[in-house]
């Protein structure tokens, strides 16, 4: 279990796909990093996770501190050390709750990547 991602650990999150990554504009290493705040999901599936990044980011006009990702594929766990996400950046914190169920933040990527640092 040692190896798996857990609150606390530092990640580093990158571009999906696209050729021209808006949230990626304004940073020129393109990508972020981040520490680890809450793991949850639907009962005992980890599907998401609260990342509080180093540095806020700005996505047109909006600017965010908290990055949720969330996995995209059926049986995939937040707490694989690596994989590929949803991404929704928030200017507070958000609640660990279903998306449905919580205030939103904005949505900014689909294939967005991550892994932990070590």
């Amino acid at each position: 279990m040692k190896n798996n991602l857990q609150i606390g650990d530092k990640v580093e999150i990158s571009g999906g796909y696209d050729y021209d990554i808006r949230w990626l504009r304004n940073i020129d290493e393109g990508k972020v990093q981040g520490t680890v705040k809450v793991i949850f999901g639907k009962g005992d599936t980890k599907t998401n996770a609260i990342v509080e990044l180093f540095e806020k980011i700005k996505v047109d006009d909006f600017e965010g501190k908290f990055l949720i990702i969330r996995t995209r594929y059926e049986k995939q766990e937040i707490t694989e050390v690596s994989g590929i996400v949803h991404l929704e950046l928030c200017d507070f914190l958000p609640e660990s709750k279903p998306w449905e169920e919580r205030r939103q933040g904005e949505w900014i990527e689909s294939h967005a990547s991550y892994k932990k640092l070590k």
